[in-house]
């Protein structure tokens, strides 16, 4: 059975300074000790201590199921007046060389769900097309690119189909499991919904709530259930699911996620799915495809790569950072060599003139490394992180 490496990031940081100051001297052609850097004045200078991870453990690789909203509303172009749809831009986020599938495809073993169900009534709940496996991205690719847009969003009740799933829940015992939902609106479909409404999907305001033929009225109360607000539904499905160890991103689609009634409700199932933000929105907004493929990289990156560290502080250049590895058990340490040992994830990201997004920088270390770290006991080594003070 195929593994991968799990790291946990324990980060210390601290504002001592690694190694020991000592007086500045020349740099040699630009180039310093170890743990030193040059500065603007040709001059070697201790770095700062930003990071102490301990590499831990090894385990399965997660097993990820995307659920992917095919809705009616997908089709539409993006924020009403673009030239590409939520749904083409998606697929292309997901499934284009270089997105995110061909990102992680060697990192993590995915799987593919659609809802409403393909080829059936608006509202019939989804299914898992595609099981979790480690050869699986070339099929979720075609099914992205065959599947077209049509129907309700009965999320709920997708969420309730994983949960319900043998195959996803008990295979590889060992494994995390995550969801990934991913809707562009909010959750409708329960024909049990048969009292008076406060929110309708198409608008709050009830007045014309999915066209006139829906029946809901000035006073909110929908003749027809299943064009009714499913928030509490939901919610509880991802409650269900994070009850059977099993964690949900919710992931909010194109502009009609990023307010109202529809922030509300993804909200709400964020801090119940276990993957939520450390601050509003708790769930993943993203306004388009690359937006979401960033987005998406981003809040699962630390469980499918076993060799990447987001940097807290970015470095102030492309040689304003040093790596130190200890080996606890040997009691020895050495430098590693940045282009052999690690290179920047995104050195576009690292060195953006755009300080936003110079907050997503990381590093990945070598494979060989990575085979290292795996067959090593828990707590051998240590990675320091020495950073140029930009001076």
């Amino acid at each position: 059975m195929r593994q991968a490496l799990a790291l946990i990031a324990i980060a210390a940081l601290s504002c001592t300074r690694a190694p020991e100051p000592a007086p500045p001297t020349p740099c040699d052609n630009g180039a310093c000790a170890p743990g030193y850097f040059c500065d603007s004045g040709n001059r070697c200078v201790a770095g700062t201590s930003c990071g102490t991870f301990h590499p831990i453990g090894t385990r399965i690789p997660p097993r990820v199921m995307l659920a992917i909203d095919r809705s009616g509303s997908m089709g539409e172009l993006e924020g009403g007046t673009g030239s590409v749809s939520k749904w083409a831009d998606l697929v292309d986020a997901l499934a284009r060389p270089g997105g995110l599938l061909d990102q992680t495809k060697d990192r993590g073993v995915f799987g593919l769900a659609f809802f409403p169900a393909i080829g059936a009534t608006a509202c019939e709940p989804g299914s898992i097309l595609v099981q979790p496996s480690f050869n699986a991205v070339p099929q979720i690719i075609s099914q992205l690119r065959s599947i077209e847009t049509g129907g309700g969003s009965p999320s709920a009740a997708m969420l309730n189909a994983i949960a319900a799933d043998a195959t996803f829940m008990n295979a590889d015992s060992g494994a995390t499991r995550m969801v990934l939902l991913m809707t562009d609106g909010l959750p409708d479909c329960n024909n049990s919904l048969t009292s008076a409404c406060e929110s309708c999907v198409s608008e709050s305001t009830c007045t014309a709530c999915l066209g006139a033929s829906s029946g809901c009225g000035s006073n909110c109360s929908c003749s027809d259930p299943a064009t009714c607000l499913d928030g509490e539904a939901l919610v509880a499905a991802v409650k269900n699911l994070k009850s059977l160890g099993v964690n949900t991103l919710i992931v909010g689609f194109g502009a009609g996620t990023a307010s109202g009634p529809a922030a509300d409700i993804l909200n709400q199932a964020a801090l119940e799915g276990g993957l939520a933000n450390p601050s509003p929105p708790f769930y993943t907004q993203a306004d388009d495809g690359r937006a979401l493929q960033r987005a998406l990289f981003l809040a699962i990156a630390g469980s499918l790569q076993p060799c990447a560290w987001h940097l807290a502080q970015p470095p102030v250049s492309a040689r304003g950072l040093q790596i130190l590895l200890r080996d606890l058990s040997a009691k020895s340490e050495r430098w590693l060599v940045q282009g052999t040992d690690w290179k920047f994830e995104s050195p576009e990201l690292c060195f953006s003139p755009t300080p936003v997004l110079r907050r997503d920088c990381g590093v990945e270390l070598s494979a060989e490394l990575c085979i290292a770290f795996q067959a090593a006991p828990p707590d051998r080594y240590q990675l320091q992180f020495v950073c140029a003070t930009g001076t």
